[in-house]
């Protein structure tokens, strides 16, 4: 639909998912949400077509640092609809590109507010992650992202977050980081159970029946055959 000249009738069909903006003399004066085939005179007056239908953006590589100052790449995905084809087609140049707009600012703002990971140090409190509160994370970023394109008569439906990593320069630091915390988290276990271990294994009859030098002897040869990492080798003692 477009404006054409003086007296001049022109027809026009209105799919599904689809509304029609009506302008006349650069003046809204009405929306046709309907399908079907319509018939008018289009004499001063302009049709700007919006499709209503829901639509997907892709919020490709974006550089942002998180909560702790790590550099990062953040990728998402945003689900949207024109809900209002008034605001969408009078409001806003484009829709999709007001959104893809929007979008990448909402997506450093919310990330940069939560850590990519926790410490994991015996007795540092938990707190958010990107890692572990991506419902959250969502949540948030669709809600702000609403709220600054509410003007663009869209509806945001979702926003993902679709790939979350280290950026390059540290990547390499990080999984090393990662590696440590690991270990030290094993070694903290297995050091509590072996301690467990220990403690029944001095209570038992037969460690009783030693006296205090043996007892503590065989409770230190047991805790390094529990904690060390080389496997242990037995040993004979011969002769008197």
């Amino acid at each position: 639909m477009h404006t054409v000249g003086a007296c001049e009738v022109m027809w026009g069909r209105l799919c599904k998912r689809e509304a029609v903006v009506n302008l006349f003399c650069g003046h809204y004066y009405g929306t046709i949400m309907s399908p079907g085939l319509y018939f008018r005179n289009w004499v001063c007056v302009e049709g700007r077509r919006i499709s209503t239908a829901i639509q997907s953006l892709d919020v490709a590589n974006v550089k942002t640092a998180d909560a702790n100052g790590n550099p990062l790449l953040v990728s998402g995905i945003v689900s949207w609809a024109v809900v209002d084809a008034r605001r969408a087609a009078l409001d806003v140049a484009e829709p999709r590109l007001f959104v893809a707009d929007q979008a990448p600012a909402v997506l450093k703002r919310v990330v940069a507010q939560y850590p990519y990971e926790a410490e994991s140090f015996p007795g540092v409190e938990e707190v958010p992650t990107l890692r572990t509160e991506t419902e959250v994370v969502a949540s948030r970023m669709m809600n702000l992202l609403q709220e600054r394109v509410d003007v663009a008569g869209v509806r945001i439906l979702s926003f993902q977050l679709n790939e979350l990593s280290y950026a390059p320069e540290i990547a390499q630091a990080m999984l090393k980081r990662q590696q440590a915390d690991a270990l030290v988290a094993a070694r903290a276990k297995i050091v509590a159970g072996a301690v467990g271990i220990a403690r029944d294994a001095a209570a038992s009859d037969c460690l009783c029946a030693m006296t205090d030098q043996e007892r503590a002897r065989t409770v230190r040869d047991l805790l390094i055959v529990l904690v060390g990492e080389r496997e242990a080798i037995p040993t004979v003692t011969v002769g008197g």
